[in-house]
C-alpha cells in the first residue's frame, strides 16, 4: 500500500467477495510522482539522444575535412571529446529512465510488459489510479474509510474475513475442563438456525482459567462452507468428550438448582419424589455426568423436574438423600 487519494469504493460492509476482486481504487500519489519523474527522465533521454546525434555528425564532419586540412587535429580530438561525453551523458539518462520505470512497476498494481525490443525504455506510460483487491475468498467485516479520504500504509481500510471455517469459544468450567480434549467433537447451535447442528472439533485449551468468570475459553474450529455462521454470533457448544463405560449419566434437563447446589428428582412411590443433592462432571450431547450422589442405573425425572422443583421450594418434598 502507498498513499493516495480514494476515488471510489465498490463494496460495503457485509458484501462477499473473492479473491482478488476490486474493493476500491485510490489515486496512487507515490506512483504519480514516479511516473512524473518518468516522464522528465524520458525527456532528457530524448535531448540527450538528440545532442548525441549532433556530435557525431560534428565529428564525421570534421574527420572529412581534416585530410584536406580544413580542421586541425586539435579540434577533431575535441569533437571526438565531445561524442564520448555525449555517450556517457546518454547511458546516464536511459539508467535514469530504467529507475524510474521499475518505481512505476514497483508501485503499480500490475506489473507492465515491455513493448517492441523489451527496453525498459519502451514501456508504456502508467496511470497512477491503483486498486485495492481481496486477498481472499470472504465477507466484507468493516469499511473504515470514504471516498476522498487520504490514505496511507497505516490507515485501516477493509477488514475481510474468510468464513468457510470459524472459530468459536466456548466458555468451559474449571471442574469440566479436565474432560475436555484437543480433537474432541463438538456440536454449536444457533437461534439464527433452529434445528440444525454445526459440527467440529476441539483445536485448542487455554493454560489458564478466567479469574472473573472461573471459565476457559476452548477454541473450536467449525466447518462453514455456506457461510451461515457470522462473526459475533452466540452459540450453545456441546463437547462430546467420551466417557468412561461406568460413568453415570443423566439427561441434562433432568438437573435443577437449588440453594446453591445440583439436585435430581427420583420416584420413592406411587406419586411420591424425593430429592437427591449431586455433584456434575462434564456435559455431552445432551447429558451431564453426575460425579457424585447418585448410583448407576437410579431412575431421575426428566421434564417434570422443574415444576418438582417449585413444589420443593414449598417444602413439599423430602429429602430422601
Amino acid at each position: 500500500m502507498a498513499r493516495g487519494r480514494i476515488e471510489a469504493l465498490d463494496v460495503n460492509a457485509g458484501d462477499r467477495v473473492v479473491a482478488g476482486q476490486r474493493l476500491a481504487v485510490f489515486d496512487n500519489f507515490d506512483l504519480s510522482a514516479a511516473h512524473s519523474k518518468a516522464v522528465s527522465a524520458e525527456a532528457a533521454l530524448n535531448q540527450a539522444k538528440a545532442q548525441l546525434i549532433a556530435a557525431s555528425a560534428a565529428y564525421d564532419r570534421a574527420t572529412n575535412l581534416i585530410r584536406n586540412d580544413l580542421v586541425t587535429q586539435a579540434e577533431l580530438v575535441a569533437r571526438r571529446a565531445t561524442v564520448a561525453t555525449m555517450e556517457a551523458d546518454l547511458r546516464t539518462k536511459e539508467a535514469e529512465l530504467r529507475q524510474y520505470h521499475e518505481e512505476e512497476a514497483r508501485l503499480s498494481p500490475v506489473r507492465p510488459a515491455a513493448a517492441g525490443t523489451g527496453s525498459s525504455t519502451d514501456q508504456p506510460p502508467l496511470s497512477s489510479r491503483g486498486a485495492i483487491v481481496a486477498p481472499f475468498a470472504g465477507v466484507v467485516d468493516s469499511v473504515s474509510i470514504a471516498q476522498g479520504e487520504i490514505i496511507d500504509p497505516a490507515t485501516p481500510i477493509f477488514t475481510v474475513s474468510d468464513l468457510s471455517t470459524v472459530w468459536v469459544q466456548a466458555d468451559v468450567a474449571e471442574r469440566d475442563l479436565g474432560a475436555v480434549n484437543v480433537g474432541d467433537a463438538v456440536e454449536v447451535r444457533v437461534s439464527a438456525f433452529p434445528g440444525r447442528v454445526f459440527t467440529g472439533r476441539v483445536i485448542y485449551i487455554p493454560d489458564q482459567i478466567e479469574t472473573t468468570t472461573g471459565m476457559a475459553k476452548v477454541r473450536c474450529e467449525i466447518p462453514n462452507p455456506d457461510g451461515a455462521l457470522r462473526v459475533n454470533m452466540f452459540a450453545s457448544v456441546t463437547i462430546l468428550s467420551p466417557q468412561g463405560g461406568d460413568a453415570v449419566m443423566v439427561p441434562s434437563e433432568s438437573l435443577q438448582e437449588v440453594n446453591g447446589q445440583s439436585v435430581v428428582f427420583i420416584l420413592t412411590g406411587d406419586r411420591q419424589f424425593a430429592w437427591r443433592a449431586v455433584r456434575t462432571g462434564p456435559v455431552a450431547n445432551g447429558k451431564t455426568q453426575i460425579a457424585s450422589g447418585l448410583a448407576a442405573g437410579t431412575p431421575v425425572v426428566g421434564e417434570g423436574s422443574y415444576w418438582l422443583k417449585a413444589a420443593l421450594m414449598q417444602s413439599t418434598i423430602p429429602d430422601q438423600g
